[in-house]
């Protein structure tokens, strides 16, 4: 005769924390079942079900703090973020374009990408 009660084998993980311990710890697959002892596939089937959030930004003062980092002369970083709330708002991805240096000097105003494309 069933009870027609439920039991799990063991801890359960939710969703939600399996999406913030992925996405902000940089935790992979196999690491976070090796931590909540339970398959690779439970974390995927977990990390599949977890819906984000709609959140509405609301205006505000902010002060922005903006830097670049360049690793080598090929790749860089660009990131924008509020001084206060410490929040990012921007990040970009920078790969420099060669340009000649006579058509730098006719076009000095025109971003890299444009230049780029009237090659």
């Amino acid at each position: 005769m069933a009870c027609g009660q439920h039991f799990t084998g063991g801890f359960y993980v939710s969703s939600a924390q399996i999406w913030e311990e992925y996405t902000t710890g940089k935790q992979t697959y196999k690491q976070l079942s090796a931590k909540y002892k339970c398959s690779t596939k439970t974390i995927e089937r977990r990390f599949d079900s977890y819906r984000l959030q709609k959140t509405t930004k609301i205006p505000r003062e902010v002060i922005v703090i903006m830097d670049t980092a360049y690793w080598g002369m090929s790749f860089g970083v660009k990131l924008s973020k509020d001084s206060i709330s410490k929040e990012n708002h921007l990040k970009y991805y920078v790969i420099p374009i060669l340009i000649p240096n006579s058509f730098r000097k006719v076009n000095a105003d025109i971003t890299a990408k444009q230049a780029y494309r009237t090659k």
